[in-house]
């Protein structure tokens, strides 16, 4: 556990760093004359090459590599790339250097998850969970410091507004994730051997289960992408709130939907994982489909925070079923998930930018998106009924 416990250590801390900016990156590229599509176009870059890379990160992992060093310069790359942010804040730039990230992060993270449940062995449930829960509070502390910053950094440097104060943001982030080089020296990975896990009788072949995964980490990360971009301007615009009062409120939706996720995911069993799929699938397709409608601030808010807390839920959720009734191949799988959530994430700020320039609704994506969830819901409520209906 003690190997757990460093990466969870790393994995808070880099979130912390990494969120200090998370608002920023939009918000600077609206000030500086940036469409909604130009917006979701860097996120999506982003995503695509953290996706191709997951995958062959993955399929690596099962191939008994050592990643230690890989990782600790991984966080060396991340912390430089943050640093040359403060210099350049136009649109080119962001689209290049985030794409270079993309990479990085696509070598860290599913490792970072692979090895949390490799070491963890019988509570790897637990681990996981806790794996994403502190990622998130890291993810709200950060957002939740980018204000007291930005109005240091403001008073401080007197500059004529917030607004400007806003690359100086990125120096912070790249000295906290440089703390994390420093700090992964001491992760010390060993050869992965597989870990053997029984698989009991299911009730739906595993190629149907792993399919259902696919579609769902896919739909969730398209409505993921969008809550992480153009969301945030969202938020500014449509409540006409500034810059700090935008973060924090970002902030509290990231850090009440984190305590619902750890309540759902330890709850997780090789009996129930149907059932809070189905669950939590329903509750995203209703959520996102109410966004058609004209909707107050109140009940705008209100949803938000359901889907913050689908999102966050989701994704522990199918790592953990997988690596539960997984034998073989685990690295890939999971890598698999990374790169097509990654995908998702390409196309949900691309679609989610086209509606919020030029759409009355400036939000239509969500329900186009609440049908990708229901039919999810139905293709997997059928086969389920029906393979229990074949047991009988």
């Amino acid at each position: 556990m003690k190997s757990v416990k460093r990466i969870l250590y790393c994995v808070f801390f880099t979130m912390v760093g990494a969120s200090i900016v998370k608002p920023v990156i939009p918000l600077l590229l609206r000030n500086n004359g940036a469409t909604g599509f130009q917006i979701g176009l860097i996120a999506a870059f982003y995503m695509l090459f953290r996706a191709i890379f997951s995958t062959i990160n993955g399929i690596r992992w099962d191939k008994n590599k050592n990643f230690s060093k890989r990782i600790s310069f991984g966080f060396l790359f991340l912390s430089l790339i943050f640093f040359i942010f403060f210099f350049k804040n136009n649109f080119l730039a962001f689209l290049i250097l985030r794409s270079v990230q993309g990479m990085i992060s696509g070598g860290i993270w599913p490792i970072m998850q692979l090895e949390t449940m490799k070491n963890a062995g019988k509570r790897r449930g637990k681990a996981i969970s806790l794996y994403y829960i502190l990622g998130n509070f890291g993810s709200v502390l950060g957002i939740l410091l980018c204000a007291p910053l930005l109005l240091l950094i403001f008073k401080g440097l007197s500059l004529p507004s917030q607004d400007d104060g806003l690359r100086y943001l990125f120096i912070v982030s790249g000295s906290v994730i440089f703390f994390l080089f420093l700090l992964s020296g001491k992760l010390n990975f060993t050869n992965n051997k597989q870990i053997e896990v029984e698989q009991k009788k299911n009730k739906m072949p595993f190629s149907t289960i792993f399919t259902f995964f696919l579609l769902i980490v896919f739909a969730n990360g398209m409505v993921s992408s969008i809550l992480n971009s153009i969301i945030i301007v969202f938020i500014k615009e449509f409540y006409n709130f500034s810059s700090i009062v935008t973060t924090l409120v970002y902030g509290l939706l990231i850090f009440i939907a984190s305590v619902f996720l750890y309540l759902v995911n330890i709850r997780v069993t090789e009996k129930n994982w149907q059932k809070i799929i189905l669950t939590v699938i329903i509750i995203m397709a209703i959520t996102l489909g109410m966004f058609y409608f004209p909707l107050n601030k109140l009940m705008t808010f209100l949803l938000l925070l359901i889907l913050f807390t689908g999102v966050k839920t989701v994704v522990p959720l199918t790592r953990n079923i997988t690596f539960l009734i997984f034998k073989n191949s685990k690295g890939k799988k999971i890598g698999l998930l990374n790169s097509i959530s990654n995908i998702g994430s390409f196309f949900g700020p691309l679609i989610g930018g086209i509606f919020y320039d030029i759409g009355k609704n400036k939000l239509f994506a969500f329900p186009l998106l609440g049908i990708i969830f229901f039919m999810i819901f139905v293709f997997i409520y059928i086969v389920v009924y029906k393979k229990k209906k074949e047991n009988r």
